[in-house]
């Protein structure tokens, strides 16, 4: 009878440690799971408003490059003209750096 008290009590013991070894893994792991959703909802925010960059972008190339052939047709000033160019360009470059980005970010997600 007392061998098997010893016994019982040697159980409740590995019992209770395992307890306390599987409530701190699933504590981690909860954390773990909680800390990736908040980077997950981050990084979908930040995809939505690269795209929403990427669109206006892509909106303002073609109406610079509109304004280029005005510029071009009404004789304006080269140092205008040139202007214009370097505005489009810069626009170009933007856009493909958002697309860069957007294509990271959605790596991350």
């Amino acid at each position: 009878q007392q061998e098997y008290q010893k016994q019982y009590e040697a159980f409740q013991k590995q019992e209770q440690e395992w307890r306390k070894r599987r409530n701190a893994e699933y504590q981690a792991f909860a954390a773990a799971k909680n800390e990736r959703t908040a980077q997950i909802s981050t990084l979908q925010q930040k995809k939505e408003l690269q795209s929403k960059q990427e669109d206006m972008l892509a909106k303002q190339l073609p109406l610079h490059k509109k304004m280029l052939s005005m510029l071009k047709s009404k004789n304006a000033p080269a140092s205008e003209q040139s202007k214009k160019m370097k505005e489009i360009l810069g626009a170009q470059t933007q856009l493909l750096q958002l697309k860069k980005d957007m294509k990271s970010t959605v790596e991350e997600l």
